[in-house]
């Protein structure tokens, strides 16, 4: 009976183990993507209030795409390529008026180190914030 067996484990371990590694390759690369959306959340909400606290549309660009680019280094957040939009409008709304400023950061997350069937070489992962303006301060 024992001859009968021989060769089960061996198929067992060809079938049992390319899952596995697709698996473990699956959750390496959802990891990477749910670390890099909540990354970008937090540099995209700085990046907002930061906007917010800026006295005009021109500075509010050059201090959020410098704080983005900062913070990403400082969160070891590689992106292939960065794009950073600002609506600063709420800078211009009158004074005792409701205002907010918008940043939305894009970030392309390499995968070229995941070698699985079917992963794309990046994933754009993108975060867009809304801050208020303070209505009662000088502009």
């Amino acid at each position: 009976m024992r001859s009968q067996r021989g060769l089960a484990p061996a198929v067992e371990a060809a079938v049992i183990i390319p899952g596995l590694v697709l698996l473990v390759g699956l959750v390496v690369v959802l990891a990477r993507i749910v670390m890099a959306q909540h990354d970008l959340d937090a540099v995209a909400g700085n990046a907002a209030r930061a906007v917010s606290m800026a006295r005009d549309a021109s500075h509010a660009r050059a201090v959020a795409t410098g704080l983005v680019d900062e913070q990403l280094q400082g969160e070891g957040l590689r992106c292939e390529h960065t794009r950073v939009d600002i609506d600063a409008a709420g800078l211009r709304a009158s004074l005792g008026s409701d205002a907010t400023v918008s940043v939305t950061v894009e970030c392309a997350v390499s995968m070229a180190d995941v070698v699985l069937p079917g992963i794309p070489g990046s994933v754009t992962v993108r975060a867009h914030v809304e801050s208020p303006v303070d209505k009662f301060r000088g502009r």
